[in-house]
């Protein structure tokens, strides 16, 4: 759950998943029981590319 500064009030969250299409991640939403009980005041969808990060690296700098 996303949470405010203090720690104490959740207003959201993320759900991350590997699919091929945009229509695939609708289909993915619509079906969860969250979504489907209308329990999401909004749903975005954000495409986003795969990235590795390399720790051994970053710290033989």
């Amino acid at each position: 759950a996303m949470l405010d500064d203090d720690g104490a009030s959740a207003h959201g969250g993320i759900l991350i998943v590997d699919v091929e299409t945009r229509e695939e991640a609708e289909n993915f939403v619509n079906a969860d029981p969250f979504s489907a009980a209308g329990l999401f005041e909004s749903v975005r969808i954000t495409r986003w590319r795969k990235a590795f990060f390399e720790y051994k690296r970053l710290v033989d700098l």
